[in-house]
């Protein structure tokens, strides 16, 4: 089919014979002598129409058939562009005007040699009729009359079809069968089944098979799609055997404790059959009652952390299914994206003592530390029942991540002093002090805050003096000096205090080593 484009649009059917006319009056004005003329029409292209062959010779109205041709060339010089078109005739094989439909045309680009031959091949579709009756398909070579050929009397051919509404196929399915036929859901059966054409008239595609799940028998292309794929035709008395790998997918509504799964044949409808009512059927596959685990909402303790640091995730666990859940793991991942996988790092795993159906767990917390990786953005996220305990109804919804940002962070102290070491209750205390950040990634905002406490050890007895807060902390620098006022409480007791700078208090920033957040200084507190 090399070298040929489709072609529609309408042309007179004795254009060739005109053309041929016109040239030999052209030629007789010109004083051509008879001889010269004769050698001049040797030595031009000669198109015919070799072969013609249809795939049946019977079939109906507005039905498809497959044209096979050959065009030679017998003449002495090549031919350029020319197009072949085939028609319909209503009974009578030469091609008058009137008495025809045109019903394909090609358009052989590349032209053809002197001494060659070419084959095509068409689809073409055949006319509505309301009375069919017998007549012909045929061929014209250079319908269009663009090659000047010693002859214009031989560029045709013609086949007999006979065309009845009653010429149809039928395409019927049958034998369908699943192996195994029960089990879990997403589990892969292997169906066979067969499609027939129970007529003796082709059925000429290419239409569309699928297999389908539903809830009854009646398979329809609005059911839910497992798989599909072309098949070019179906011979008369044809038969074609199915065999094909399916998922039994989570989705296919199950009704009591099957569901059907079937194969369609001529799903959109591209055959016109005799019989559109038998071109589908389906068998039962039985699902098993079976768990079903799911993780509910995930939260962690911190959106942030460094590596070696601590965070704490919380879950819930649901059993969607309708049958207990063994004793199981939830595996606990770091990940790079918010598809948590069995391939991504492992933190850490936890052993879950079953679960009864149609029940929720109590809210399940796991303490992990985050691995020794670079700082950046990655997803902790849980897969319950992840080594496969239990056959559950749905694998796919096993798993649930959050986001986490991985940084480097530490910040600490450069200097904190007190304008006096000793006070009396109620006196003013000067707090000046500067920070940095001797981490490798720069910190979000945090708060800087000064205890009066009876002791070294910052705890929720103290009381806050004053507080400060910084935007952010950029990696490796230091922050400018700071002055605060604060004020001995009323009420101090007279003896050695301190004051306790917090650094990040609150513990809004994750930092590489949380032990080095706290400066003191002591304060010798003096009877009035």
């Amino acid at each position: 089919m090399r070298g040929f484009r489709w072609h529609t649009g309408c042309v007179p059917i004795g254009m060739a014979r005109a053309k041929l006319l016109g040239l030999l009056l052209s030629a007789m004005s010109l004083g051509v002598s008879p001889s010269a003329r004769a050698q001049t029409a040797e030595a031009r292209p000669d198109l015919i129409i070799g072969a013609l062959a249809l795939s049946h010779d019977r079939a109906a109205p507005d039905s498809a058939v497959q044209v096979e041709l050959s065009v030679e060339n017998r003449g002495t010089l090549d031919a350029g562009p020319f197009r072949v078109a085939i028609y319909h005739s209503d009974g009578l094989v030469v091609p008058k005007r009137g008495n025809v439909t045109r019903i394909g045309a090609l358009l052989v680009d590349s032209g053809l040699r002197a001494g060659k031959k070419a084959s095509f091949s068409a689809r073409v579709v055949l006319p509505p009729c309301e009375k069919c009756r017998p007549g012909s398909l045929y061929a014209f070579a250079d319908a269009w009359g663009t090659v000047l050929e010693s002859s214009e009397e031989n560029n045709f051919k013609a086949v007999p079809i006979a065309i009845d509404p009653g010429f149809r196929p039928n395409l019927r399915v049958g034998s369908v069968k699943l192996t195994p036929d029960r089990g879990p859901a997403a589990r892969e059966v292997l169906l066979s089944a067969v499609v027939e054409n129970t007529t003796a008239f082709a059925a000429l595609g290419p239409f569309r098979l699928g297999v389908y799940c539903s809830d009854d028998a009646e398979m329809t292309k609005s059911d839910l799609l497992l798989s599909a794929w072309i098949h070019q035709g179906l011979a008369a008395q044809g038969r074609l055997a199915i065999t094909r790998k399916v998922t039994v997918d989570t989705r296919c509504p199950v009704r009591g404790q099957h569901v059907e799964l079937g194969v369609v044949a001529d799903v959109e409808g591209s055959v016109a059959e005799a019989d559109e009512g038998d071109n589908s059927e389906s068998a039962p596959y039985w699902v098993f009652r079976s768990p079903d685990l799911v993780p509910g909402q995930l939260a962690i303790s911190r959106d942030a952390a460094a590596p070696g640091s601590r965070v704490v995730i919380s879950y819930r666990v649901q059993n969607q299914g309708k049958s207990a859940a063994l004793p199981f793991k939830v595996g606990a991942y770091l990940s790079k994206d918010a598809t948590i996988t069995a391939t991504d790092k492992l933190i850490d795993t936890f052993e879950i003592e079953g679960l009864a159906a149609q029940t929720t767990s109590g809210t399940l917390h796991h303490e992990l530390t985050v691995p020794e990786l670079a700082s950046g953005s990655y997803f902790v996220g849980v897969i319950v029942d992840v080594d496969d305990q239990n056959g559950e109804l749905r694998e796919r919804n096993n798993l649930k991540a959050v986001p986490l940002s991985v940084r480097r962070v530490d910040i600490t102290d450069r200097y904190f002093f007190l304008d006096k070491s000793s006070a009396l209750a109620g006196d003013p205390l000067e707090l000046r002090f500067s920070l940095r950040n001797t981490g490798s990634d720069t910190s979000g905002p945090f708060k800087v805050a000064f205890y009066y406490s009876q002791d070294p050890r910052l705890d929720s007895k103290d009381e806050l003096l004053a507080s400060f807060e910084l935007k952010k902390l950029a990696k490796g620098s230091e922050a400018g000096e700071h002055v605060l006022a604060g004020k001995v409480p009323a009420g101090a007791a007279e003896g050695y205090r301190y004051v306790l700078m917090s650094m990040d208090d609150g513990d809004a920033v994750a930092e590489t080593d949380e032990h080095d957040n706290i400066a003191l200084r002591p304060v010798l507190i003096r009877r009035k």
